[in-house]
């Protein structure tokens, strides 16, 4: 958003996303779906309950969500969401959100040519590492790119032992949070491989099959140590600059 020329606020989980929309008057709402302490479409409505109250103009709300199952935007829209993105959030999806909802005097529209381009990423394995893709996330910041894989690896290990505990434990809660997690943070990263995994793991944790998981945490584990490996191998780097 920042690369758009546009500054942003982010909040941890749906109770703060309400009280920073009553304390400000925002262009735009980005609202993930799925977090703690309160989900994105109950935040929505009670966002859309305090402009009644206080009969403001509604802020367009957009929603972040990783499911394009049938009936989730009729979902969205009856909270009172105005549309939706699928995640990972893809730069040309999220610019025509910008371009159709902002304030017509707020709006910029990003010039194409002024992305930088990907020339130097090597990529052997797009399943394991698909680092175009990450790249196109971030239009081309490398050094954001780098920043963003840094927090996922710091984070995944984590994430893995509490998706253990929790289906050691027919944990359904954590079971499901954990992979959902991962799933999103895998497919932002480029993890592609890792984050079907983590779907899978997801889907059973839905259904209760807290054995299934636990057998299969190995396959895990062993997609965790490709992706670590990959990096090792191909690191991202910079653009190159075309001579003027």
């Amino acid at each position: 958003l920042r690369r758009l020329g546009l500054s942003a606020d982010a909040v941890a989980n749906g109770l703060e996303a309400v009280q920073a929309a009553d304390g400000l008057r925002y262009d735009i709402i980005f609202m993930d779906v799925q977090m703690p302490e309160m989900d994105g479409l109950e935040a929505t409505r009670r966002i859309r309950k305090i402009e009644d109250q206080q009969l403001r103009t509604p802020i367009p709300i957009i929603a972040l969500t990783a499911h394009a199952m049938h009936g989730d935007e009729a979902r969205c829209k009856e909270a009172g969401m105005n549309d939706y993105l699928l995640k990972p959030v893809q730069a040309p999806a999220l610019t025509k959100m910008l371009l159709r909802y902002l304030p017509r005097e707020r709006k910029k529209r990003p010039s194409r040519h002024a992305l930088p381009t990907i020339t130097s990423v090597m990529q052997k394995d797009p399943t394991v590492f698909d680092a175009d893709a990450l790249l196109d996330r971030v239009m081309g910041e490398a050094e954001l790119a780098q920043s963003i894989i840094a927090t996922f690896i710091d984070d995944a290990p984590r994430r893995i032992n509490a998706l253990l505990r929790g289906a050691q434990g027919s944990d359904s809660e954590l079971t499901l949070r954990e992979a959902h997690t991962l799933k999103g943070a895998a497919a932002t990263v480029g993890a592609m491989a890792l984050a079907e995994l983590c779907k899978d793991f997801e889907t059973l944790a839905s259904k209760g099959a807290f054995e299934t998981i636990v057998r299969r945490l190995d396959e895990l584990r062993v997609e965790w140590g490709r992706f670590r490996m990959y990096l090792a191998q191909s690191p991202l780097q910079p653009p190159e600059r075309e001579n003027p």
